[in-house]
């Protein structure tokens, strides 16, 4: 479903700009379903990175968990809050798609 999101979101507003310079927008007949199955192939990148996450973290001894890194926006954190960190990131952005729906 990310993907599809990400792929209309690009290709819908290419459509609008092309609107927006006196151009026509989507060509007569454009076959979205062709579309989205190329754009899901394309994509797929994005599933296989999740599973390659879960697949990973799965494959984990516990007693690395207590190991320290530096996150980007946390700072220094356990390997167990980083790796809480991937899935509070997607929730934040999919609240911030809920408020966007809602509005």
């Amino acid at each position: 479903m990310a993907a599809h999101l990400l792929s209309a979101e690009k290709g819908l507003r290419r459509v609008a700009q092309d609107v927006a310079a006196g151009g026509p927008g989507a060509p007569e007949g454009f076959d979205y379903d062709a579309h989205n199955a190329e754009e899901q192939v394309r994509l797929a990148g994005l599933a296989d990175a999740r599973e390659a996450t879960i697949a990973w973290v799965l494959g984990l001894d516990e007693d690395v968990l207590e190991r320290t890194g530096y996150h980007p926006a946390l700072g220094e954190v356990t390997l167990e809050a980083l790796i809480n960190a991937f899935h509070g990131h997607q929730l934040m952005h999919l609240r911030d798609l809920q408020a966007l729906l809602r509005s």
